[in-house]
């Protein structure tokens, strides 16, 4: 009989800085184990969690398919009040570290 493994510390978001993705000029936020997200309609909750879902798609499918999905550059791209020609979405780690 195996004992059970011990159960691995998760690494978790810290922050996450986005800036010219979709509705969003820029938000920087700091996360906690529990964050809850509050606004009025249009305000950006939705595109928030799509950025958090490109990285995924960009690290799963790569980033050209991560576009490809959301309808191309025009879509993910910021547009008012200019076009922007470039988005930065940053994500800040906690590791937890591991005893071996």
């Amino acid at each position: 009989m195996n004992p059970a493994a011990p159960p691995r510390p998760m690494p978790f978001i810290t922050r996450v800085r986005v800036e010219n993705y979709k509705s969003i000029a820029h938000c920087d936020v700091a996360l906690g184990r529990f964050t809850a997200l509050l606004g009025l309609n249009a305000a950006g909750k939705s595109n928030f969690l799509d950025a958090l879902r490109f990285v995924r798609d960009a690290l799963a499918d790569g980033p050209d398919e991560a576009v490809a999905v959301r309808g191309g550059w025009r879509e993910v791209l910021r547009r008012v009040p200019e076009p922007a020609t470039s988005c930065t979405i940053a994500l800040e780690f906690h590791l937890p570290a591991i005893t071996l």
